[in-house]
């Protein structure tokens, strides 16, 4: 199945502040391809922006350890460090 619609709705809500509607599209992207990482980047950006930062990070995390290598990965976990003012991680 193609993914292309559910990233792109995502975009759209994430560009007008529905954050809640840019999750639920991200997860529904990631439920139709789990091996792509744009649905982890859009999901933890979507989270991060509704300041669910814990979750945002396991997200990102869990991106990782399935292997995406992706800078965009790392930047989601600084950019969810910096909003909760995580000056270790």
């Amino acid at each position: 199945r193609d993914i292309v619609g559910a990233v792109n709705l995502g975009a759209v809500h994430t560009r007008i502040g529905e954050f809640a509607k840019s999750e639920e599209y991200a997860r529904i992207a990631m439920n139709l391809d789990p091996t792509s990482t744009i649905p982890y980047l859009n999901l933890g950006k979507a989270l991060n922006l509704q300041s669910r930062y814990d979750e945002a990070k396991t997200v990102f995390e869990d991106a990782l350890k399935q292997n995406f290598a992706s800078p965009q990965i790392q930047k989601g976990l600084f950019t969810v460090a910096f909003a909760k003012g995580d000056q270790g991680e």
